[in-house]
């Protein structure tokens, strides 16, 4: 009796959790946040910048700067790439993006996250067979 209790409460927490879920994929320098309902996706990051990055930063005016990234699928769903879309006049700023997007790719390959990106903002979730082709996502700086 104790084995199908315990049994149904995890078939209620699964269910609860396929109905709204944040996922946080953290890095060295930073951190993706995935948040998934029945019909919104929102992906958000912060990069904390070096704290030479950070200087250069506020020598151009740029304290407030963003970066972008586009989260490229296969047809099949999966993440083959993390791009930096654009370019700061800051080229330190530029390398750490690539490595945040490149450790984040890693993560998500390694913990096989890739179902976190399936979503097609026409038609709502997806199965195997249809994702969106890229998603663009903001990612926020953080001087130190």
């Amino acid at each position: 009796m104790k084995q199908l209790l315990l049994g149904f409460t995890c078939c209620v927490c699964l269910f609860a959790s396929a109905q709204t879920s944040v996922t946080e994929i953290k890095t060295p320098s930073g951190m993706l946040t995935v948040d998934k309902s029945d019909n919104a996706l929102s992906i958000s990051g912060i990069l904390h910048v070096s704290a030479e990055t950070s200087a250069e930063l506020t020598k151009f005016g740029l304290q407030n700067q963003k970066g972008k990234f586009k989260c490229i699928l296969s047809k099949n769903c999966q993440l083959t790439g993390i791009e930096v879309i654009g370019q700061s006049p800051v080229t330190s700023l530029d390398h750490e993006l690539k490595q945040f997007a490149s450790d984040l790719h890693q993560r998500v390959r390694q913990q096989e996250l890739d179902h976190l990106f399936q979503f097609d903002n026409e038609l709502g979730f997806v199965n195997e067979d249809s994702c969106s082709d890229n998603l663009n996502v903001i990612i926020t700086l953080v001087l130190k």
